[in-house]
């Protein structure tokens, strides 16, 4: 029976439904997830063998007899004369610092080595720096899968960062990436003799999320929803951004809805998702002043939203508004364009498969943004039919039912 660890900073939220699969398929499925408050839930502790707890393990100290022990290893001071180097390349010399994250560094060899080689295969997710560290812990004869996300492709710099991806990808098995996009960016940066190691995967969408959209469209008209939020029946619905990060370039946005016609604003109300994104309550409150700004009514959500919730947001929106600085064809885009939502989103990001599958969808960028936004607004009741085969395409794409057997071709 092979035996796999998911690793990560929000793994269950992606690959429960994976996980369950193979364990009911025969294999061990572990999870060691790294995000500071981990969810127990009922969904982790059906779909793992076992969740182990890397916040438990990581805070065990380093005692006098390790200090001792560490000193005679000659890996210490290879890491460390490796950091050394590394930081004089990038204009610092931190030669204490070095030296306390290199006993750190094999003092985490020590705890996480053995349980790392105990599996045949190992799956990273979102490769930030950290936990890249872990690759290095781990034996020759054991199967190495990393998986990009996005953001730790597109927004990590540094040598220190970018040493550590590269030997973490030279090391690797397979690399997973969400679209050809990332996949030439990878080969960009890194080389291009990761081509034979790179497969294009999507998380996937659990189908219960498509099941939700459709219960809520086919059914009779719930006006709680909206009444809660005040959301007005009568306006069309213009989502920006799916999180509170500032990825979501949420101000921007906002500069250019400023300057649409007085009439055209008089017709939309805007919502906007804040519920996660690790916001500050100070980039919260730029984004209310500017919202007030653009005299367009607006209803920002900066709470949990539960399933059910989330749903009815997608389902209230009529256009959604994507122009981060960087995406990898976020679940949250896809299940909005599946609800019935217009994208309009930037350019620049890597939404190649949405052109594949042939999803209608509007791409700009700010110099433009205002017009397409008027355009769409004053067109509306014209461009709706367009957006109907939308979600058969996207489901096609996105659902996890399509995309599990791609995974466990790359544990195979």
């Amino acid at each position: 029976m092979k035996k796999i660890l998911f690793i990560g900073p929000e793994v269950t939220d992606f690959l429960n439904p994976l996980a369950k699969i193979l364990k009911d398929k025969g294999y061990k499925v572990d999870v060691l997830e790294t995000r500071k408050v981990p969810r127990d839930n009922l969904s982790i502790t059906e779909s793992y063998s076992t969740k182990l707890d890397y916040n438990k393990l990581i805070e065990q100290k380093i005692t006098f007899v390790d200090i001792i022990k560490y000193s005679v290893k000659i890996e210490l001071y290879k890491y460390f004369f490796n950091t050394i180097l590394i930081n004089l390349l990038e204009g610092k010399c931190r030669i204490i610092k070095s030296l306390r994250n290199s006993f750190a560094h094999t003092h985490s060899k020590e705890i996480f080595s053995p349980i790392l080689n105990s599996y045949d295969i190992i799956n990273f997710h979102s490769l930030s720096p950290g936990l890249l560290s872990f690759v290095s812990f781990i034996s020759p004869g054991k199967k190495i899968v990393l998986s990009f996300w996005g953001s730790d492709l597109y927004q990590i710099y540094g040598i220190k960062n970018y040493y550590e991806q590269l030997t973490s990808l030279k090391r690797a098995n397979a690399i997973t990436v969400m679209n050809y996009e990332m996949e030439m960016i990878v080969m960009a940066k890194f080389g291009s003799d990761m081509k034979n190691k790179i497969t294009h995967t999507f998380m996937g969408i659990r189908d219960e999320i498509f099941d939700k959209i459709n219960e809520a469209k086919n059914s009779q008209l719930d006006f709680s929803f909206s009444e809660k939020y005040n959301i007005p029946e009568n306006k069309i619905k213009i989502t920006i951004g799916y999180c509170g990060n500032l990825i979501c370039n949420h101000l921007l946005i906002l500069d250019e809805l400023e300057k649409i016609d007085y009439a055209i604003k008089e017709n939309v109300h805007l919502l906007v998702p804040m519920t996660y994104g690790n916001f500050s309550r100070e980039y919260l409150g730029e984004v209310i002043s500017k919202l007030n700004r653009t005299s367009i009514s607006y209803t920002v959500f900066d709470k949990f939203l539960s399933l059910d919730e989330l749903v009815k947001l997608r389902i209230s929106s009529d256009i959604m508004i994507v122009m981060n600085k960087s995406d990898a064809l976020s679940a949250s885009v896809s299940e909005s364009i599946y609800a019935g939502n217009l994208l309009i989103s930037a350019v620049w990001l890597p939404y190649s498969p949405y052109r594949i599958e042939n999803i209608y969808f509007i791409e700009t960028d700010f110099t433009r943004l205002a017009d397409n936004i008027s355009y769409a607004v004053n067109n509306y009741e014209e461009i709706k039919p367009r957006l109907a085969a939308n979600a058969t395409k996207v489901k096609k794409l996105t659902a996890f039912s399509n995309n599990f057997q791609k995974w466990i071709s790359i544990f195979n």
